[in-house]
């Protein structure tokens, strides 16, 4: 089994969310008592929001892209909040990013398309 990064999401609310997805589908596809690995790294959103509001987005993109170096161990890294793909590119990490609205949308089109 490979290694996923999760950058969580902007709140460990939606953070919780996505580990939790993560871990239930491997147990259906795997069975038995397996879960997923997983590095994790969870921003501290009060720092986050402070830059959001002061319009300093700059300093926001920084600090994501920081707390996402800190997940190059894995085989991949989620964005664990669709807003942190506007912040954090392909380019500033060495392994596949993987951004949640890019997901929800390829997934929306193909249901759209399963369903005619």
């Amino acid at each position: 089994m490979k290694t996923i990064g999760l950058l969580g999401g902007m709140s460990w609310e939606s953070t919780v969310h996505y580990y939790q997805i993560i871990n239930e589908e491997v147990k259906n596809k795997l069975g038995g008592l397996h879960s997923a690995k997983i590095i994790l790294y969870s921003v501290e959103f009060a720092e986050i929001e402070n830059y959001q509001s002061s319009n300093q987005w700059e300093k926001c993109g920084e600090i994501l892209g920081r707390a996402a170096k800190k997940l190059e161990d894995a085989e991949g890294v989620i964005l664990g909040c669709t807003e942190i793909g506007l912040l954090i590119h392909q380019s500033d990490v060495s392994v596949p990013v993987f951004d949640t609205t890019v997901i929800h949308a390829k997934k929306e089109v193909q249901i759209a398309l399963t369903d005619s």
